[in-house]
């Protein structure tokens, strides 16, 4: 299926995939608002970026035992998404790809994962707790930032592991913070300028329940 071939079906609420489907393009269902229920056949061994952006009342979906690699903005913007179910051994979580998944309450980490791209889950406000696997060497800019009901983290990670800008800013709910030994280096925060200020942000800005 090529690049928005559904993309803004709004009025579509599921939809039943061949199973001699191998490829889903980027931005395939994308804004399908009305999507409720997907299925997607064992035979597919690619999926797109931001294939399910904004498919707001898509709650879990089961990616086949092919798929190694979850790519950038797949699921933005799912704000009704609870679960997510990996078959295969995934390797790589692209940017973006679960940001503002507002319901989504666990995120387990698979052992097998070695990077996690910019602001991955960035303001995922239900989560409340977070865990990342020994094999981790690469965690993006703002992966948790916004992250107002997460409350503990423990960043694990293959003795490499670095660290991105303002991994945990303006998770005001967080308490507890372990960082393990796999954890090689911090990123350093960035500027932003406004009308008439600049302010600089760091790993943990504005968490203001740490302790």
């Amino acid at each position: 299926i090529e690049y928005n071939c559904f993309a803004d079906c709004v009025a579509l609420k599921t939809c039943n995939l061949p199973s001699s489907l191998e490829y889903i393009g980027s931005s395939v269902f994308s804004g399908c608002v009305e999507l409720e229920k997907i299925e997607i056949p064992s035979s597919v061994k690619s999926i797109g970026n931001g294939v399910f952006a904004d498919c707001v009342k898509l709650t879990d979906i089961t990616l086949p035992s092919e798929i190694t690699i979850i790519e950038g903005c797949l699921f933005l913007r799912c704000t009704a998404l609870r679960k997510v179910t990996c078959l295969g051994e995934i390797k790589k979580i692209g940017e973006h790809s679960f940001q503002e998944c507002s319901s989504l309450e666990i995120a387990v980490i698979p052992n097998g994962v070695t990077i996690v791209g910019d602001s991955a889950f960035n303001a995922c406000k239900s989560l409340t707790k977070i865990e990342t696997p020994s094999s981790l060497n690469q965690l993006g800019d703002g992966v948790f930032q916004g992250y107002t009901s997460l409350n503990q983290a423990t960043i694990n990670g293959d003795g490499t592991l670095q660290l991105g800008k303002s991994m945990f800013r303006g998770c005001t709910s967080l308490e507890s913070v372990v960082l393990g030994d796999g954890v090689a280096s911090i990123a350093d925060g960035y500027y932003r300028s406004g009308w008439t200020s600049t302010t600089y942000y760091g790993m943990f800005s504005n968490c203001s329940s740490l302790k």
